[in-house]
């Protein structure tokens, strides 16, 4: 397997980007529409995916400068899942330099603290992005991606052969293997050094892992959210037993794990076609929705959703006259799922998976099932459980992690779907360990 290349120290300071076409894309963060304080100089607008001069496809991005000289040799593209949804979120609310509210706010533990941070909208026409993509396959997904790249790097060329990391969230957990894998397959034609990734409560598994299987120990656990009578409780216990997920965590949810998974997953159907029966998942939303004003990700989006669209910040970010009104998320399609990766596949320096324990969209042990049924280097899962201690700096213990053969799991506790969002510092911690800043995760 080939080894990864890492590119050479950086001692210039701050990167600067001189060429004319760079500054076309310059965001004056003095300047920002209803932010009174400087979040420093970034770069926004459209690129090209292709050198296909016919193509309507261009995808916005917002590329955010590392604040310091630490994290200028790094790259870390995010982004937001859905399917379809903006990775603006995620730099609003989540992981950037401010928080959309009804007062913007400065958000200390932005990753540009760390890391120069790219934010792509895609697939086209999500957000800003131009074009209407339908995808029908992983390389539909990442070739776009891999195009908008090439072109990225042409316009910044100072970033020309830095570490590149490709980070993202939820249903990004489709994305990231495929662009991973596609960079791989085709490095040569891109001047960036793949380095590693990092998967924040992904969707990467069957959904009979993710969401089915674990449905009941969850809401178990955390009783005391779920106001359930004892009807439902009982009906909820015979549906795990009945349905054979009880035995399955029994069976596959162990450190080493004993062996490929058998198919079918229980739950199902003969055909291997899913047993409505056992779909407790649903059966559990629609209770709550029913008793409680019920919100899977606590998150309601930006207060002020209609940021995007005012003229004045349209401006400021360079997006073309007669763009589509942003939203946060498009109908998208759903991307087709190949869940037989293996990540022999590629060589990385490090790749990390961290899951909210508080996360009700995906729950963690459905993780963890996934991780346990997954090859990389070689060998299948985890050979340990997660037991090494993740400490957050001001916070103490606040989950725990395990690493084998370049891969961590870790779990965050207090953290729900998006634990930037819940858990910023938490989050900043685990990006310095992807990027080697840090020997660990923990402090």
């Amino acid at each position: 397997m080939p080894h990864v290349t890492r590119a050479p120290a950086y001692s210039g300071g701050k990167r600067q980007f001189k060429s004319a076409r760079a500054k076309e894309f310059l965001v004056d963060g003095k300047k920002l529409p209803s932010v009174d304080f400087d979040i420093g100089d970034s770069y926004a607008g459209v690129l090209p995916t292709s050198n296909d001069p016919k193509s309507p496809t261009k995808l916005f991005f917002w590329f955010l400068p590392s604040q310091t000289e630490v994290g200028s040799n790094d790259l870390t593209m995010f982004t937001n899942g859905g399917p379809g949804c903006s990775s603006l979120i995620g730099a609003t609310s989540e992981n950037g330099p401010l928080t959309l509210a009804k007062k913007i706010t400065r958000n200390p533990y932005s990753w540009n603290t760390v890391s120069n941070v790219l934010y792509i909208e895609h697939p086209a026409p999500v957000g800003f992005s131009e074009g209407n993509v339908t995808i029908h396959n992983e390389i539909e997904i990442a070739k776009p991606i891999f195009g908008f790249l090439q072109h990225f790097v042409e316009v910044f060329e100072e970033m020309k052969n830095v570490n590149f990391w490709v980070s993202g969230e939820s249903y990004a957990g489709y994305y990231v293997p495929y662009i991973c894998d596609y960079i791989y397959a085709h490095q040569s034609a891109l001047a960036l050094s793949l380095q590693g990734s990092f998967l924040i409560d992904p969707v990467f598994s069957d959904g009979v892992f993710a969401f089915e299987i674990p449905a009941y120990p969850f809401v178990k656990r955390h009783q005391d959210a779920f106001p359930f009578n004892a009807t439902f409780w009982a009906h909820l216990a015979d549906l795990h037993h009945s349905c054979g997920f009880d035995a399955y965590l029994e069976k596959y949810l162990t450190y080493p794990p004993p062996g490929p998974f058998e198919e079918p997953l229980p739950g199902s159907l003969e055909t291997n076609a899913y047993n409505m029966t056992c779909d407790m998942y649903s059966a559990i939303v629609l209770a709550l929705e029913n008793i409680t004003n019920f919100n899977f990700y606590n998150y309601t989006g930006p207060l002020d959703q209609d940021y995007f669209s005012r003229q004045d910040v349209r401006e400021a970010f360079h997006v073309p006259k007669g763009t589509q009104k942003w939203t946060e998320c498009s109908n998208s399609n759903n991307v087709p799922i190949s869940l037989n990766h293996s990540y022999d596949r590629y060589s990385l320096k490090r790749t990390l998976l961290a899951h909210g324990l508080w996360d009700f969209r995906i729950f963690s042990e459905g993780s963890q099932l996934g991780v346990q049924n997954m090859t990389w280097s070689g060998a299948q899962g985890l050979s340990k459980p997660l037991t090494v201690p993740f400490m957050v700096k001001g916070q103490g213990h606040l989950g725990n992690f395990r690493t084998e053969r370049g891969f961590t799991l870790a779990e965050v506790d207090k953290a729900g779907h998006m634990i930037p969002q819940d858990q910023p510092q938490a989050a900043l911690q685990l990006l310095q360990f992807l990027l080697g800043q840090r020997e660990t995760p923990s402090e």
